[in-house]
C-alpha cells in the first residue's frame, strides 16, 4: 500500500483540488466510520479539468507548474489516463458528477496506517477490475500477479491485493482501505445504519458554521494536529549526522510545523513544544482546547477564497483569555474612509491584555514595549490615559496619491471626549517640552481641527488631531483630513465592498490594495516565497476577515484577481 499510495493520492489531489459545489452531505459520510483524525471533501469532479488547469496556467510560479506538468505527465504515463482530461476521466469509470474523499484515521496497533479513499465510480461492479489494471501499470508490469484474494463480509464483496490494499465497491463508491479491518468497519457502518462521520457531533457542528460551497474542505481532528506535532518533536531529536538531505516540499513544511510549535508555545506560555506534548493526553494543554479545526478553499477565475477556523473549548484557561482579548460588537465605531489603498480595524479588549501580562503570559514583552515606547515618544500612560475610555476598536488606514493622500494614520475612538482631549494635551505639553528650542514641533489646522505635530526619530513629520470621536495620528495631511471627514461604521448608509463584508461577529477586518504601500510589501514577499509569488503577481485586492462567535474563531481570507 505504501508504494501504490503515494500514485492513488496524487491521482486523487490531482483531479479534486478544485471543484464545484454539490450537496453538503452525501452517502459517502453515512459510510465513513467515525473517529476520523481527517476527513477531506470535494466538490464534483466534472469541472476539476477547468478549475485545475486554471491554477496551472495562472496562479502556480513556473517551478511548481512544471513540476505539477511533470507529475502529471507521470500519472498519465504510467496510469494510462490524463487527469487533465475529463473524457480520459469517464473513460476510466470515473464518475464526474459526484465527490470525492479521504479519511485517515489514528495508526493502528502496529503502526501502520489507516486510511480510506472513496472515489465515485459510474460502474460498482466493473470498476474493481479497472483498477487492478491500474495497479499493474503503477508497477510497470502488465504481466504482474496482482489479483485479487476476495472474501465475502456482511453480503458484499472485499478484494484484498497484497498485504495492505483492501477494496470493496458499493453505493455508486470504490474504497479503497490500508487495512481489512478499516475497510470492514465501513461495511458495519453500513449495515448498522451507525457510527458514522454525519452524525459525529463535532462533524455537524463544523458543517453548520461553514455554509459556503467549497471547492476542497478538511475537518481536522484534535488527534491530527497532536500527531503532527509528536513528528515534528522526533525529527528534532534525530542527530544531524542521521539527518537526510531534505527537499524544498518537506524544508517548507518544517518551516509550517515550527511556526505551529512557535504559537503554540506562546499560547500556553511555556519554554518549550516538548514540555507542552507531555499534556498532550489530558490535562488544560492549549493542544486540548482544540475541537476540531477547518480549512475551505475555492478557486474561481475572478477570486480565490481560504477560511481557517477552529472550535475551541474550556480546557486552557490561558487560551480562554486569549478568546476573551477578541473583542466583537465594537466595529460600529470603527471609521469609514472610501478610496484609501488599506483599511484595517483591530477590535481589543486592552484591560483583558492588563490582566493577563500581570501574570507575564507569553507576548506581553511586546505589549509591554509598545506600551513603553508610546510613553517614551508622545508622553501617555497607555494604561490610565487610553484604555479605560477606549471605545473598543482601532484603525490602520493608508492612502494612495489618487484619492485620500500618500501617508499611513492610527485611529483611536475614544468613549469620552473630555479625556480625549486631556490626553491630547497631555501629549502636546509633552512634545512641546521636550522640542523646546527646536524645529521638531509646531502647531497646525487641519479639516478646521486644531493639530500639533512632532518630528519623530526617523525624522518623519506626525501629526496628531483629537476630534469628538477620537484621536488622530499620521504623517499626512490629506489622509488626515479624509479621515476627519469620515464617518463612523455604524452610520446609516456607511456601505461598499469592505463594509458589506462586516457582521456582528468581526474582530479583524483589512482590506489591501496591490497599488499600496503594503500591497507593495506583499509583492515583495513573493519573489522570496515562490509558492505564493503566482498568485500574489495576480492579486488586486485582499480581504481577511477576523470573526469569534462564542469559541468558534474563523478566518477568512479572499483574493481578488486581476482580469484575464
Amino acid at each position: 500500500m505504501r508504494k501504490v499510495l503515494p500514485f492513488i493520492l496524487i491521482f486523487f489531489i490531482a483531479v479534486v483540488s478544485n471543484l464545484y459545489p454539490q450537496e453538503r452531505v452525501d452517502a459517502v459520510e453515512s459510510i465513513t466510520p467515525s473517529g476520523v483524525m481527517l476527513f477531506i471533501k470535494t466538490s464534483r469532479v466534472k469541472q476539476a479539468v477547468v478549475s485545475l488547469k486554471f491554477i496551472v496556467d495562472n496562479l502556480l510560479c513556473r517551478e511548481d507548474a512544471e513540476k505539477f506538468n511533470r507529475k502529471k505527465d507521470d500519472i498519465k504515463n504510467k496510469l494510462g489516463l490524463d487527469p487533465m482530461d475529463i473524457e480520459s476521466l469517464k473513460k476510466a469509470g470515473i464518475d464526474v458528477n459526484r465527490t470525492a474523499s479521504m479519511a485517515i484515521y489514528p495508526k493502528g496497533r502496529h503502526d501502520e496506517e489507516r486510511i480510506l479513499l472513496f472515489i465515485p465510480v459510474l460502474d460498482e461492479k466493473t470498476f474493481p477490475l479497472k483498477f487492478i489494471e491500474i495497479l499493474k501499470r503503477i508497477g510497470g508490469n502488465d504481466k504482474a500477479d496482482v489479483y485479487p484474494a476476495i472474501t465475502e463480509y456482511k453480503g458484499h464483496t472485499l478484494h484484498q491485493i497484497g498485504r495492505d490494499i483492501f477494496t470493496a465497491a458499493f453505493d455508486g463508491v470504490f474504497i479503497v482501505g490500508s487495512t481489512g479491518d478499516l475497510l470492514r468497519s465501513v461495511i458495519d457502518t453500513k449495515v448498522n445504519n451507525s457510527g458514522f462521520l454525519a452524525l459525529d457531533h463535532l462533524y455537524s457542528d463544523c458543517l453548520s458554521k461553514t455554509k459556503k460551497d467549497y471547492d476542497l474542505r478538511a475537518f481536522v481532528a484534535r488527534d491530527f494536529l497532536k500527531d503532527v506535532m509528536k513528528k515534528d518533536v522526533k525529527k528534532e531529536t534525530v542527530p544531524p549526522k542521521e539527518e537526510k538531505k531534505k527537499s524544498d516540499d518537506s524544508a517548507m513544511n518544517d518551516a509550517v510545523l515550527t511556526g505551529v510549535a512557535y504559537m503554540v508555545e506562546a499560547a500556553g506560555s511555556q519554554p518549550s513544544v516538548r514540555s507542552e506534548l507531555d499534556k498532550l493526553s489530558t490535562g488544560p494543554s492549549p493542544f486540548n482546547s482544540v475541537d476540531y479545526a477547518f480549512l475551505g478553499g475555492s478557486v474561481k477565475p475572478a477570486e480565490v477564497d481560504i477560511d481557517i477556523a477552529a472550535r475551541f473549548n474550556n480546557a486552557s484557561g490561558t487560551v480562554n483569555a486569549f478568546l476573551d482579548v477578541m473583542k466583537t460588537g465594537a466595529a460600529g465605531r470603527a471609521l469609514y474612509v472610501a478610496n484609501v489603498a488599506t483599511y484595517a480595524f483591530l477590535s481589543l479588549n486592552f484591560n483583558r491584555i492588563e490582566e493577563l501580562c500581570r501574570n507575564s503570559v507569553a507576548g506581553c514583552s511586546y505589549y509591554n514595549g509598545i506600551k513603553e515606547q508610546v510613553r517614551d515618544e508622545l508622553g501617555i500612560d497607555f494604561e490610565k490615559d487610553i484604555i479605560p475610555y477606549y471605545g473598543g476598536v482601532m484603525n490602520i488606514l493608508a492612502g494612495q496619491p489618487k484619492g485620500a493622500g500618500g501617508g499611513y494614520l492610527l485611529y483611536v475612538p475614544m468613549e469620552d471626549h473630555a479625556q480625549g482631549k486631556k490626553a491630547w494635551e497631555k501629549s502636546s505639553a509633552y512634545l512641546a517640552e521636550k522640542f523646546k528650542g527646536t524645529e521638531r514641533y509646531g502647531t497646525a489646522k487641519i479639516a478646521g481641527e486644531k493639530s500639533f505635530w512632532y518630528v519623530d526619530s526617523k525624522n518623519s513629520r506626525i501629526f496628531v488631531v483629537c476630534d469628538r470621536r477620537g484621536l488622530y495620528m499620521g504623517n499626512d495631511r490629506e489622509l488626515m483630513g479624509a479621515a476627519l471627514a469620515g464617518r463612523e461604521i455604524g452610520e446609516k448608509g456607511v456601505k461598499d465592498d469592505v463594509m458589506s463584508r462586516l457582521g456582528g461577529n468581526v474582530f479583524f477586518l483589512t482590506h489591501i490594495k496591490k497599488e499600496s504601500y503594503f500591497g507593495t510589501l506583499f509583492t515583495l514577499l513573493a519573489y522570496r516565497v515562490r509558492e505564493i509569488s503566482g498568485i500574489i503577481d495576480k492579486m488586486t485586492d485582499l480581504y481577511i476577515i477576523g470573526e469569534k462567535a462564542d469559541n468558534y474563531v474563523s478566518m477568512a481570507i479572499t483574493v481578488k484577481l486581476m482580469k484575464r
